[in-house]
C-alpha cells in the first residue's frame, strides 16, 4: 500500500462517522479562518459567507455555496445560543 493511503484511509473511515466528521468540518472552516484572515468569534455575515466558501474552494460557486450555506450556519447558532 502506497505511504499516503496509509494515511488517508483512516481519514476517510473516519468521515463516515456523524460525529467525527462534524469534527473534521470544524477543524477544516477553523482552519480556513485563519487563512482568510477572519476571527470566527467575531465575524460579519460577509466573512462567515467567505470562510465558508472557501471551505468549498475558490470562485463564483464557492462564493454561492458560501451565500447558500450561511442560512444553515446561523440556523445552527441560533439553535445552540438557546
Amino acid at each position: 500500500m502506497p505511504k499516503s493511503l496509509h494515511y488517508i484511509l483512516p481519514v476517510t473511515n473516519d468521515l463516515r462517522d456523524d460525529k467525527k466528521n462534524i469534527y473534521y468540518v470544524a477543524l477544516v472552516l477553523k482552519y480556513e479562518s485563519v487563512m482568510v484572515g477572519v476571527d470566527l468569534n467575531n465575524a460579519s455575515d460577509k466573512q462567515v459567507e467567505s470562510v465558508i466558501a472557501r471551505y468549498n474552494g475558490t470562485g463564483s460557486a464557492a462564493a454561492e455555496y458560501g451565500k447558500e450555506t450561511k442560512k444553515y450556519y446561523d440556523v445552527f447558532t441560533d439553535f445552540n445560543n438557546k
